[in-house]
């Protein structure tokens, strides 16, 4: 696969990106030593374990496995094969090699997902033209000043107008050299029922860019300028190749920076409180395109900051869709505190009517943990006062009082509750016991077959790892040694063959080495993984071993010989018995030349055994 591109194109993309500045743009890296660290991209987990080394160029997490060099992570993260890895990070630093060396691998989809972004990027050039350079644009200009945006605002967020026309963005993409099919697909334009003809998606409409992390434009937001009862107030892209609003947060492009600055996210529901945010200096909203947050926006939010703050307007806060995905967020770790906006106020209105400093001190200070909002939506349209009302309302908290580890914590708000709802606090443990048994016999009976057995497998696996051979420990020690130093190379070819390595992924790793020494060939990680791309199993090897630190060693080449004779120490023992058996069985007096001959070796291999050393001139 590599072949296929320049060695000198490989190169240069590999000096020219940065790895840390590449993962920055996916995940929220603090300086951690040497390295940089976050939370893993490629599984679920609380604790950082995925590393960055700024000075070996490589990543590794500790906890799934996944690791590599900036080819490897562009691959993982994006879904694409090298080739295609090469041409995204290529455009990142201006070098379009694929004009100069035709490549064969780049499948048709990531060049219809490059296409699109492109006519997408056009398309929001030519938005932001009618907006602010024609007469046509006019009334949208007296709209965005009429909402008190400025003119940096409406700058920073790429803000545009689509015209009333049936095809004045559909012409001049066409004229651009766009064919209609690439236009439909984009969700530019849609076709007329007869499928003759095609007319712009979005007209008479304020547009909202919407942008990846990274900037990329993949989709739009429309508002209508003029409300009408025969089309919809808000219109998004469709599903394209690029856009799935379930994997998008507005202005996350704008604000990422500030959310790991500030540790904290505000997550609000439309485009308009973002911007408004933003200018009013709360740099750090997002939208979510919708109030139902998703597992994939919530581990976009996960990989910025550990605290999440969220301002909805009062009525769609209380909807079950947003109470769960509030939940989504506190389920995978997030600490979720929700701002209590007054009636009829989003933060939109809300910072346009009191400003930004109100909104910070009387909304995001206050804002209460996520379970003590849950406690008090639960209440709402219940009778507290009758029988029944209280028996729905400790229904409903009950489980989400189970969801609280802290046993102190559950207790406190146990407590708050039968004051509340003037019950006693017997009562209320008496029927969290009840639940919590109900839920416990519930998830046995689900167990039984699957997840007990799969804590068995882990358990197991656990005691394989902690019994791992002293030879297979040894064998990583030496690798890992001649990746770090690989001047040590020629010595411990001296010891050992390849051969005797135990894996067929040490063996293939050792050989490559061994051929990289004999040939005088620079002798560099990088070098290495160019070479074993095709193995990801050798690639995982060679990152994990780099990845961690080797420590410092005063004598060398004893280690050099310990770790040999713990390769070598169960084939010296048998040796040394099977020489012992066949020396017991030669008549010294019949034979005396084999049984000086096997004297001599029997006697080799315990001095190995004793001495603890083996070269390959004794041993053979």
């Amino acid at each position: 696969m590599t072949s296929q591109i320049p060695q000198e194109i490989i190169e240069r993309i590999r000096q020219e990106c940065d790895l840390v500045d590449i993962v920055s743009g996916y995940v929220n890296l603090k300086k951690y030593g040497k390295n940089y660290q976050g939370l893993c991209p490629f599984h679920n987990e609380k604790t950082p374990s995925f590393n960055v080394s700024p000075d070996k160029q490589l990543y590794y997490c500790f906890g799934c496995g996944a690791g590599g060099d900036v080819f490897n992570f562009i691959e993982e993260i994006e879904k694409l094969n090298f080739v295609e890895s090469c041409e995204k990070l290529a455009n990142l630093i201006g070098l379009n090699f694929t004009r100069d060396h035709s490549n064969q691998d780049i499948s048709e989809e990531l060049k219809e997902k490059e296409s699109i972004k492109k006519i997408n990027k056009y398309a929001a050039n030519f938005f932001r033209y009618v907006l602010l350079k024609t007469e046509t644009g006019k009334k949208a200009r007296s709209y965005l000043q009429e909402r008190g945006l400025n003119k940096e605002t409406i700058d920073n967020f790429y803000l545009g107008y689509a015209p009333d026309s049936w095809r004045g963005l559909s012409d001049f993409l066409m004229k651009k050299g766009f064919p209609e099919e690439l236009l439909i697909k984009a969700g530019l334009s849609n076709q007329n029922k007869q499928g003759t003809n095609i007319y712009d998606r979005f007209r008479d409409r304020i547009i909202f860019p919407i942008a990846n992390q990274r900037g990329e434009i993949l989709g739009f937001g429309g508002r209508l300028l003029k409300e009408n009862d025969k089309q919809p107030k808000y219109l998004n892209s469709p599903e394209t190749p690029v856009f799935n609003k379930r994997k998008i947060l507005y202005g996350l492009n704008l604000a990422f920076k500030n959310i790991r600055k500030e540790e904290q996210a505000i997550i609000v529901e439309g485009y308009t409180d973002v911007i408004a945010s933003y200018q009013e200096g709360v740099p750090i909203a997002v939208a979510s395109l919708g109030t139902s947050l998703t597992e994939e926006q919530a581990r976009i939010i996960k990989y910025n900051t550990n605290k999440v703050l969220i301002a909805y307007d009062a009525d769609s806060a209380g909807e079950s869709a947003t109470l769960r995905g509030l939940e989504l967020l506190q389920t995978m770790g997030l600490h979720v505190m929700v701002c209590e906006l007054p009636k009829e106020y989003d933060p939109d209105d809300y910072i346009q009517k009191f400003g930004a400093e109100k909104f910070k001190l009387e909304i995001m200070d206050q804002a209460k943990p996520l379970i003590e909002y849950q406690l008090r939506q639960a209440a709402k349209n219940k009778n507290l006062d009758s029988i029944e009302g209280k028996k729905e309302y400790v229904q409903e908290v009950i489980p989400i009082i189970s969801k609280i580890r802290s046993a102190v914590e559950r207790e406190s708000y146990l407590s708050e509750i039968s004051k509340y709802i003037d019950v006693s606090f017997e009562s209320l443990q008496s029927e969290f016991r009840d639940y919590t048994r109900k839920q416990q016999k519930n998830s046995r009976k689900m167990d039984k077959n699957g997840a007990d057995r799969n804590n068995k497998e882990k358990t197991a696996n656990s005691k394989s790892i902690s019994k791992r051979p002293k030879k297979i420990k040894a064998e990583e020690e030496l690798l890992s040694l001649m990746l770090h130093y690989p001047e040590y190379i020629s010595n411990i070819k001296k010891h050992l063959y390849a051969e005797d390595f135990n894996s067929d992924t040490f063996v293939f790793l050792t050989h490559r080495m061994y051929k990289m020494a004999d040939e005088n060939h620079e002798i560099a990680i990088t070098k290495i993984l160019d070479g074993v791309r095709q193995f990801p199993e050798v690639e995982r090897v060679v990152t994990e071993l780099s990845m961690k630190e080797f420590p410092e060693i005063d004598n060398v080449d004893k280690f050099i010989n310990d770790c040999v004779y713990k390769i070598k120490e169960t084939q010296i023992k048998k040796q040394k018995n099977e020489l012992q058996r066949e020396l017991s069985e030669i008549n010294p007096e019949h034979e005396p030349d084999k049984y000086r001959e096997v004297l001599e070796r029997l006697q080799m291999y315990i001095k190995m055994e004793k001495t603890k050393q083996w070269t390959l001139e004794e041993g053979g």
